[in-house]
Order: structure tokens, then C-alpha cells, then sequence
């Protein structure tokens, strides 16, 4: 529906701002404001299985360090 990205002041803006959704929401269509919103939910869930994944990366690493720190503290024994 828009041909050019919203700008404000020369530079883009973010769809997650409150300029955005007050000011550029309400002129887009309601087809529009419903892609926009199915494809913020995917983006939100991506980011969710990613920070998910770097957590459980995390707790591996954590548990490996903590188990060659024991293998070194029994070998000095």
C-alpha cells in the first residue's frame, strides 16, 4: 500500500515505534495493518526459538567448564 517506506524527518521509521503505530498505522489499510502484524508475531518468535537456543548454548557451555574444572581438581588429587 505504501510505495515509499514511511519517513519522518529524512529517516526511516521503525515499525515498532510509537511514531509509527500513532502516526502511520491508522492511514495503512486493514489488510496492511493485519501483514504487519502476523509478520511482527513470526519476527517476535524467531527471536524468542533464537534467544532460546543461545540459553540452552549458554547452559552447555556452563556444565562443560564445570565439568573439566572437576576432571582437573580429581587428577591433582
Amino acid at each position: 500500500n505504501l510505495k515509499n517506506p514511511p519517513c519522518f524527518r529524512g529517516q526511516l521509521v521503525n515499525p515498532a515505534t510509537p511514531l509509527f503505530r500513532r502516526h502511520w498505522l491508522p492511514k495503512l489499510s486493514r489488510t496492511t495493518q493485519l501483514a504487519l502484524s502476523k509478520q511482527k508475531r513470526e519476527i517476535e518468535a524467531v527471536e524468542a526459538k533464537e534467544t532460546e537456543a543461545r540459553n540452552l548454548t549458554a547452559a552447555v557451555e556452563t556444565q562443560t567448564d564445570v565439568e573439566a574444572e572437576m576432571a582437573v581438581r580429581r587428577s591433582m588429587v
